[in-house]
């Protein structure tokens, strides 16, 4: 605990209409010198995304993934009926979650994939946020800290520019083919 307070101090805060301060090997390598090898490498599997809740009963992750897992059954569901298809009760939790709903609702709504996907972004940034309330310089700061700086990681490859250049030539080539049938 006595180093969190320093690995926390020391690191660059985040906002989420940044761009990320620090990469996940420069915050991989300063969590490595001031965590246990434990808390390292839970660290570590929410910068890679790979932590579940089978692999620790800690409350806080248990809570993140039970978030991610309603997210993504709720974003299915969500799909399921726009396609006017049959939803598999197995793949579907059924406990409903009004706040995820109309996040998802938006998400669906929105002008275009990118307005989605931060839509969605903004909501893992939040609950993230959520899971730390009133915590200072606890191993769950820096939980969260690792969550929100792979969002931002992710959301820096976003390119607008680049997105609508390959939009545009992949919606070319679908017009070639329709046109030589």
């Amino acid at each position: 605990m006595a180093s969190n307070y320093y690995l926390i101090a020391s690191l660059p805060m985040l906002r989420f209409d940044d761009a990320p301060p620090i990469t996940s090997e420069q915050f991989l390598a300063l969590c490595q010198q001031a965590l246990s090898r434990k808390e390292f490498l839970t660290v570590q599997a929410f910068v890679d995304g790979t932590i579940s809740s089978s692999t620790s009963r800690h409350p806080y992750i248990v809570a993140w993934n039970t978030f991610v897992k309603q997210l993504q059954a709720t974003l299915y569901d969500a799909r399921m009926n726009k396609l006017e298809r049959k939803v598999d009760s197995k793949k579907v939790d059924t406990a409903k979650n009004r706040q995820l709903e109309a996040i998802v609702k938006d998400a669906m709504q929105a002008a275009n994939p990118l307005e989605a996907e931060l839509i969605l972004m903004r909501a893992y940034w939040q609950k993230a946020t959520e899971l730390i309330h009133l915590q200072i310089f606890t191993t769950e700061v820096v939980y969260t800290y690792a969550i929100q700086l792979s969002i931002l990681e992710r959301k820096s490859l976003f390119t607008p520019l680049e997105g609508d250049a390959e939009f545009k030539r992949l919606f070319s080539n679908l017009q070639s083919i329709i046109k030589s049938i």
